[in-house]
């Protein structure tokens, strides 16, 4: 599992991705040889993960500090897949 931010606890408690049972959604895997199955269920963790992007309160911070994040879903955006 990828860790949410390299900066110590900045969407603590008011991040939307904040203690969610499956943070991994925010990670897609990058393989190239997922099964049909695979994808689909990769599509609809992607799809989740930026709802909860759309509703959060730190969304402006979090795009801030996701600069220099090369991997994931952050502020709603997918880098790096």
């Amino acid at each position: 599992m990828q860790e949410i931010s390299s900066e110590k606890n900045w969407c603590k408690k008011e991040g939307a991705c904040y203690g969610i049972s499956d943070p991994d959604i925010f990670f897609p895997d990058p393989e190239d040889d997922l099964t049909a199955l695979e994808i689909e269920k990769q599509n609809e963790n992607i799809a989740e993960a930026m709802a909860l992007c759309a509703t959060c309160t730190v969304f402006i911070t979090c795009r801030k500090k996701s600069k220099k994040e090369h991997y994931g879903i952050w502020s709603g955006k997918l880098k790096g897949v």
